[in-house]
């Protein structure tokens, strides 16, 4: 695939009308534009637009896709066919989305920056969350106190008279609410689903288990400190029957997916100095938590601290395989016999998955650290900094090229939807890209 078809975009803005009472549908088609350049793609892009200071990403079931909105308070979720937004509407909703909405078995997890987790039950048509205007009723003024009533089969005790109104308008909430929990701090990352219970990790490095059905909490873990430092990585994957997370301290962590009850850790720790020297790594680790997403590959993991070292793990020995001397900001990417990432001086890096030999090595020149990276074909990956530059990179010419700037702050890694690649920038625009 050459570079000059790596990529092809379209031009479209969402406006959607949001008020109290009504919720207005919009529907449009896209028009793909060639490219016109032979050294980068057309830098022409689809924007939909979601919400002003995202906490949250986009999640769904393929086709309907559910996160932040443009609107303080409100979910938005949409309906991709064919590379265009068909459906979108806007839902009332108890805070800003938290983490990435999950759609199971007919029903949306979402969490809230406020502390909320909810199921929802969702249509058949759409598989929008039933979500009605009632739901308008938890802002303000003792949400959080009707909202940790509104528990199905709960008795409810009314205790603060300016919610008496408000509850006479919630009664059928209940009807698509399956269960809701609140804990003191917001939930982050992307749920899981697992043996008919919902995994979900709290920004102070707690793990939460529910009964998918019930939404009975049925343990919860602290993976690492709490302090001052919450998730940097909201890593969260299950392997035989246990749950894999980072910490802040440098560490992975597995849990139970039974019991909770930790099963191992394992430190990644710092290079060595002759490491360092040979490197030129910094002298020490100023920062050694692990902000980039691991990866599993079989019973192998492939994991880095965030300045000086990245290691291949033996899952069953808990030992390393080969380690290299470098950080690591993006998530390992597996093509083939070779594993692709960045480090915090945004060095791109083909090493041997096998001996951890150095296959090629080179630098993208950005004022801004790379954070993100994405794998759109086995020649192509995409990397991002944190201020919008997105680049390709071409793996059989080791060749980079700049192929859009977006001149905006990056909220979130590189997501798929629908098979196009989304990024997230802040002003609450969603630009995807088409590759092929």
């Amino acid at each position: 695939m050459k570079i000059n078809n790596f990529l092809n975009v379209s031009l479209m803005f969402l406006l959607i009308i949001f008020s109290r009472n009504s919720f207005s549908l919009f529907q449009e088609n896209f028009s793909f534009l060639p490219n016109s350049n032979n050294e980068s793609p057309s830098t022409s892009t689809n924007f939909i637009s979601p919400n002003h200071q995202i906490s949250g990403s986009f999640g769904g079931d393929g086709t309907t896709f559910c996160g932040p909105s443009l609107q303080p308070n409100s979910l938005e979720c949409f309906v991709v066919v064919q590379n265009s937004i068909q459906y979108s509407k806007i839902f009332p909703f108890p805070g800003t989305i938290s983490g990435t909405p999950l759609y199971v078995n007919g029903s949306w997890i979402v969490a809230s920056t406020k502390g909320f987790l909810f199921k929802i039950e969702a249509d058949e048509k759409f598989h929008f969350p039933k979500i009605q205007n009632q739901w308008l009723n938890f802002w303000g003024l003792g949400e959080k106190q009707l909202l940790t009533q509104l528990i199905p089969k709960a008795e409810v005790q009314q205790t603060h008279p300016a919610l008496e109104e408000k509850k006479e308008n919630t009664e059928n909430i209940l009807d698509y609410l399956k269960w809701n929990y609140y804990s003191s701090s917001s939930f982050v990352g992307k749920p899981i689903y697992y043996k008919n219970k919902i995994y979900i990790l709290s920004s102070y490095q707690y793990l939460y288990c529910f009964d998918f059905d019930t939404g009975r909490l049925l343990w919860t873990t602290q993976t690492g400190k709490s302090f001052a430092l919450n998730y940097l990585s909201t890593s969260l994957e299950v392997l035989n029957d246990e749950l894999i997370v980072e910490n802040t301290q440098g560490n992975l962590v597995a849990v139970s997916s039974e019991q909770g009850n930790i099963s191992w850790t394992y430190h990644v720790p710092p290079a060595s100095q002759q490491e360092r020297i040979v490197e030129n790594l910094p002298t020490f680790d100023k920062f050694t938590s692990i902000i980039a997403p691991f990866l599993i590959d079989n019973n192998n993991i492939y994991v880095g601290n965030s300045e000086s070292l990245f290691q291949k793990i033996d899952l069953r020995t808990k030992k390393q395989i080969w380690q290299k001397a470098s950080g690591t900001t993006t998530k390992p990417i597996l093509i083939q016999d070779k594993i692709i990432y960045s480090d915090f001086k945004n060095n791109i890096y083909i090493l041997n998955k096998n001996n951890g030999e150095v296959i090629f090595k080179t630098q993208i020149q950005d004022d801004e650290l790379i954070t993100s990276s994405i794998s759109v074909d086995p020649e192509h990956i995409l990397f991002l900094s944190s201020y919008g530059n997105l680049y390709s990179f071409d793996i059989t010419k080791t060749k980079i090229t700049l192929v859009h700037q977006f001149y905006k702050r990056i909220l979130d890694d590189i997501m798929t939807i629908n098979h196009n690649e989304c990024i997230h920038t802040s002003y609450n625009i969603l630009t995807c890209f088409q590759s092929y």
